[in-house]
């Protein structure tokens, strides 16, 4: 099995265990009463993955804002709940390291730059993404592909 083959089966396992991240790790904006994650408040020095949590203090998170985990070259994998809508610029840029990440049928933009530079092999462009910022997956060295859902318009 190689290493992108088994961080996307321990992005999946995560998802079936529905394990999240701790909300305390997250800083976060709220507007008209939903979760916008602005910050990941952890320093680690070891690869780690994170599982955003679909609630944080009872309100649904629908975005992962501007510049979020920008320069956490130890991430390698992230979970996105389901009702996430909108990746923000730069959210995961310089996350050299991120090799998986799974995008919520719910999820419908993803910004500028969002995952330049990371360790990306495979992308998957599900149905509801009518937005795709300029170079949202430049410099990943790693990628190999790109698969858009037929149901995409």
């Amino acid at each position: 099995m190689s290493v992108g083959s088994f961080v996307v089966f321990l992005l999946q396992y995560s998802l079936l265990a529905q394990e999240y991240t701790p909300a305390e790790y997250f800083d976060y904006e709220v507007v008209d009463g939903k979760v916008v994650i602005t910050d990941y408040n952890r320093e680690p020095d070891q690869p780690f993955t994170v599982s955003i949590p679909p609630q944080i203090d009872g309100m649904d998170v629908v975005a992962i804002g501007d510049w979020a985990f920008e320069g956490f070259f130890n991430l390698t994998a992230v979970t996105l709940p389901e009702g996430v809508t909108s990746i923000g610029e730069g959210a995961f840029e310089e996350c050299g390291s991120l090799a998986a990440v799974n995008f919520p049928a719910s999820l419908t933009s993803i910004g500028v730059d969002a995952f330049a530079d990371t360790g990306l092999t495979e992308v998957q462009i599900t149905a509801g993404i009518t937005s795709i910022g300029e170079k949202a997956f430049s410099g990943c060295a790693n990628l190999a592909s790109i698969t858009v859902s037929a149901d995409n318009p």
